[in-house]
């Protein structure tokens, strides 16, 4: 999460935007486990908080890169 949260807030915001159709200012993981995400997020003044489900159960920590990955090319492409 803090890697996430450090370095990618720009893919953050690419999956509260595509994932959850939420039009986020700004998005910062709060939690993860193997079904999924949270994610806080900032529109203007107002906050609120997301779920958003991996495509599948993860097996192990390592896994959660290759997901994550994969649904921020997902998101990107579909705003080509």
């Amino acid at each position: 999460m803090d890697h996430m949260n450090r370095d990618h807030a720009d893919a953050l915001v690419a999956y509260a935007r595509h994932f959850a159709g939420e039009p986020a200012d700004a998005a910062t993981m709060v939690a993860v486990d193997r079904l999924g995400f949270r994610l806080r997020l900032r529109q203007g003044e107002r906050l609120h908080a997301v779920r958003i489900a991996f495509p599948r159960p993860l097996t192990t920590a390592a896994e959660s890169r290759t997901v994550l990955i994969e649904m921020l090319q997902q998101a990107r492409s579909a705003t080509a």
